[in-house]
């Protein structure tokens, strides 16, 4: 069976997507969900240096600096910052989850519309059946993605650094060349990580590869 053109792929994409419009809803209230995963950390955090610099102006009611002072004290106190953290991991592993979740029962129903096949309850078997194999894979792109983060930025900083070291010294074109070189691949690695990060979640999902 020969590969479809990337016209073709496109075609075949945007018909998927039609014959399964429903998706859209469920994807919006995902994305919205995992919007507001972390609002309860945000709203704690903003609630605790209301209530610092409150309680700063009460006690030194004359001093300009007793806002800032008390805001400062009240979230960076032991106990505020385990709650604001617990509160963050809380919302950014139920954004995680529902990411899992969405993928592992949107790309088996994309997955048969693509292949022309007859309907079926796609959604709910590749949410019960490939959610453990995608929560699996996930992580490890996750791994890789942060990985190529790591090393965009090495490469940024030892660029600055080199670049700022041959100014005083007196560089080369060979040299620059190398540094330029550097830098493609900076933006170059992280991207082509992502793509093969995502590749992996989606080709768990379709076909309930192992991780």
């Amino acid at each position: 069976m020969s590969m479809p053109s990337l016209g073709e792929a496109v075609g075949l994409g945007f018909r998927a997507v039609l014959r399964e419009a429903w998706l859209l809803a469920p994807g919006i209230v995902v994305a919205g969900a995992r919007r507001f995963a972390t609002v309860p950390a945000i709203a704690v955090l903003w609630i605790l240096a209301v209530r610092g610099s409150l309680q700063g102006a009460r006690s030194r009611p004359f001093d300009p600096g007793a806002l800032a002072e008390g805001a400062l004290g009240a979230v960076s106190s032991p106990r505020a910052v385990a709650l604001l953290l617990g509160l963050w991991a809380s919302g950014a592993l139920l954004a995680a989850a529902l990411r899992v979740a969405w993928v592992a029962g949107a790309m088996p129903t994309l997955g048969g519309a693509l292949s022309g096949a007859a309907r079926g309850p796609r959604f709910a078997a590749g949410l019960a059946w490939s959610f453990p194999r995608v929560l699996a894979t996930a992580p490890l792109a996750l791994v890789a993605e942060v990985g190529g983060g790591v090393f965009s930025w090495t490469i940024v900083l030892a660029a600055i650094r080199i670049t700022v070291h041959a100014t005083a010294g007196g560089g080369s074109p060979l040299l620059a060349a190398a540094v330029a070189a550097a830098l493609t691949l900076a933006v170059a690695v992280p991207a082509a990580l992502s793509v093969v990060a995502d590749a992996a979640v989606a080709r768990s999902a379709l076909r309930g590869e192992r991780p």
